[in-house]
């Protein structure tokens, strides 16, 4: 992405729940450009490509890769497990 839309970008990667940002760096034979690295759970990606559009006025892009599986902790986890004992069968 055009590096002027590097800090919307981080914001985006950081609004997102478990978004985190690992850094960032020119992009290689792209005078002007940077490469942000991230890691966002897969549940937050939906419209992650429309929304960087919209930051980039239309030049960013992405690609992306399975990196790890993480814990799921807090509310949301709660909610996972009071969902699956709604769930399971009666013994």
């Amino acid at each position: 992405m055009p590096s002027e839309f590097t800090p919307k970008a981080q914001r985006l990667v950081t609004g997102r729940r478990g978004g985190q940002v690992l850094g960032f760096d020119a992009r290689s034979g792209w005078i002007g450009w940077n490469v942000l690295s991230a890691y966002i759970p897969q549940a937050e990606m939906g419209d992650e490509v429309i929304e960087l559009r919209s930051l980039t006025r239309g030049v960013g892009s992405f690609t992306w890769a399975f990196h790890h599986l993480q814990e799921l902790i807090g509310r949301d986890a709660d909610k996972v497990v009071e969902a699956r004992k709604q769930t399971k069968a009666p013994a």
